[in-house]
């Protein structure tokens, strides 16, 4: 009795691509509280990134100028190093004090855009949620400091759209009904006025 191997090998690769296709349809099918989930983590991740940044790039200040210090005393003889300190130090916490400054000011920054970012997501969720446009010019007008603000221009716009279109939604009903300019004609007029044998 004879087999045909080929007709095993196709259904093999059928097979195959078919659970990959499963697969890839499975990887990529997300819902919004998946991508929402998804964003949230990599914000915190960078979050948690720039300040760990930030507390190392402090930490290497302080190592820098502890060392520095140490090496300029380690010139000095006693009475010259005791002036020294003085000046030096002023000098060395003046220093620091303006990096520490120009340190805290780029985290304000950082820490400002990513509270900007968050409440721009939060914004857009509301906005979907309420069926209002999520382009950027309403994100522009929705989107404020803080979460309350934001929440309250969202309700504001909500109700100004809302009442906007119970306004456009209502119309004037006519005049007169039978829609002929006002005129009352039997059927008989409207029929000899309408010339439909001359044509």
């Amino acid at each position: 009795m004879e087999f045909n191997l080929q007709y095993f090998a196709e259904n093999e690769e059928v097979e195959t691509d078919a659970s990959n296709v499963e697969t890839e349809t499975e990887q990529q099918t997300l819902t919004q509280e998946e991508v929402n989930r998804l964003i949230a983590q990599s914000k915190s991740k960078a979050k948690a990134q720039a300040e760990k940044d930030y507390q190392k790039q402090m930490e290497d200040l302080q190592a820098k100028y502890e060392s520095r210090l140490t090496e300029v005393k380690s010139k000095l003889g006693d009475k010259d190093r005791e002036a020294f300190d003085l000046q030096t130090a002023k000098a060395e916490i003046t220093k620091l004090q303006e990096a520490l400054d120009a340190e805290r000011n780029e985290k304000a920054t950082l820490s400002e855009q990513i509270t900007k970012a968050t409440l721009k997501d939060k914004a857009i969720g509301l906005l979907n949620e309420r069926k209002l446009p999520t382009n950027e010019a309403m994100l522009e007008m929705v989107v404020k400091d803080n979460a309350e603000d934001t929440v309250k221009a969202i309700e504001a716009m909500t109700t100004l759209l809302s009442e906007q279109r119970k306004a456009s939604a209502t119309s004037q009903p006519p005049m007169k009904s039978g829609g002929l300019g006002g005129e009352t004609k039997t059927p008989t007029e409207i029929f000899r006025n309408a010339n439909i044998l001359n044509k």
